[in-house]
């Protein structure tokens, strides 16, 4: 009876030695791919602080063309409201023109063109040879 208890002891013994020495070799150690893995979550950390940063010019230039755009926007207003000016005088004067009789447009235009009919006429001989 001795020996199987001494057997049993040195069965347990064994056996706590080999489970002992499974669970170091297999959770202890770090696996072969945990340094890899690691790599490439740096790799990545520094990829998106790269991101972080060309995120953050791309935002202070959205906001320089966002004023751009507005002050733009003014100028086309601005712009918009003159033509709409001059269209409002053309339409008055030719609504003007419209109204006149065949002698006012007579003389209208005869005041109007009378400086390139007097130049004309007085052109140089030597010029128009």
């Amino acid at each position: 009876m001795e020996d199987r208890n001494i057997f049993f002891y040195v069965f347990v013994l064994v056996l706590l030695i080999v489970g002992g020495t499974i669970y170091y070799l297999e959770y202890t150690k770090e696996p072969f791919y945990v340094k890899e893995y690691e790599d490439k979550i740096q790799a990545l950390h520094a990829k998106i602080d790269s991101l972080h940063s060309e995120n953050e010019s791309l935002g202070v230039e959205v906001d320089s063309l966002v004023g751009l755009l507005a002050d733009l926007d003014i100028e086309i207003y601005e712009l918009d409201e003159i033509i709409r000016t001059l269209r409002e005088e053309r339409d008055e004067n030719i609504d003007n023109i419209d109204n006149l009789s065949t002698n006012e447009l007579t003389e209208f235009f005869t005041n109007r063109y009378r400086f390139i009919i007097s130049n004309t006429s007085r052109t140089d001989s030597t010029s128009s040879n």
